[in-house]
């Protein structure tokens, strides 16, 4: 594992969040091309969702047998803290505190009513449920991640040189593109058994990012991470 180190400014500024990323990416993706691998460097949250990626690995390459919220928030919470990406931003221990609010999300939650009560601004808002609303059904019939990566990569584009979205929801949609783009990474890797395209790990991703961006960067990790685990399980 590759420990990264960043600093993050939480001051209101253009400058929202600066990253200062590794030289080598986790994996390396020279012979490849980058759309056939989820990163995205332009993107100054991307190490968010790499170190989801991580935890997902760690979590299913592990000896889980019992997919309960209980089970998997105390099993992702434990994996968390073993793992030194997420100590580097989270501190120690981290507590998942939001059990609860996991929960609600895995019986009620919906991708709309999430974007309305966690984003600040109409403009970001209508940007987010408009891409949310495209890549539904692209995730849906494509099977190349190359299209999608594209896809997400460009709005995230959208997303950080746009002048009508704040500081504040800047945060939010690009912490949550990042855990997208590594979740359906992750789902085209290991679809779920009734290959419903819509509530998989992509959907948790968003639900879970946005609303645990609202609290913090490790909450929008872990709540996406944990729902995605239970959802999938069923």
């Amino acid at each position: 594992m590759i420990v990264f180190l960043f600093f993050i400014s939480c001051t209101d500024s253009t400058d929202f969040i600066t990253v200062a990323a590794p030289s080598t990416a986790i994996v390396s993706r020279a012979a490849v091309g980058p759309e056939s691998f989820p990163e995205n460097s332009l993107n100054p949250n991307d190490y968010v969702g790499q170190v989801y990626s991580e935890l997902f690995d760690d979590y299913y390459d592990g000896s889980a047998t019992i997919f309960t919220l209980d089970s998997v928030s105390k099993r992702v919470t434990f994996l968390a803290n073993e793992n030194p990406n997420f100590i580097s931003f989270s501190g120690f221990p981290y507590l998942f505190s939001s059990k609860d609010k996991a929960a609600y999300l895995l019986a009620d939650g919906s991708t709309a009513a999430t974007v309305a009560s966690s984003l600040e601004t109409i403009e970001a808002k209508q940007q987010l449920n408009t891409f949310i609303s495209s890549l539904l059904p692209l995730y849906a019939t494509e099977e190349t991640y190359g299209v999608l990566h594209s896809f997400i990569v460009s709005f995230e584009s959208d997303v950080l040189t746009s002048q009508h979205i704040g500081v504040s929801d800047k945060k939010i949609i690009l912490t949550t593109t990042s855990i997208i783009r590594y979740a359906v990474y992750k789902s085209k890797k290991r679809p779920k058994k009734n290959t419903d395209p819509e509530w998989d790990l992509m959907v948790w991703a968003i639900i879970g990012g946005v609303e645990g961006r609202t609290e913090s960067i490790e909450d929008a990790v872990v709540l996406s991470l944990i729902c995605g685990v239970v959802s999938n399980s069923n």
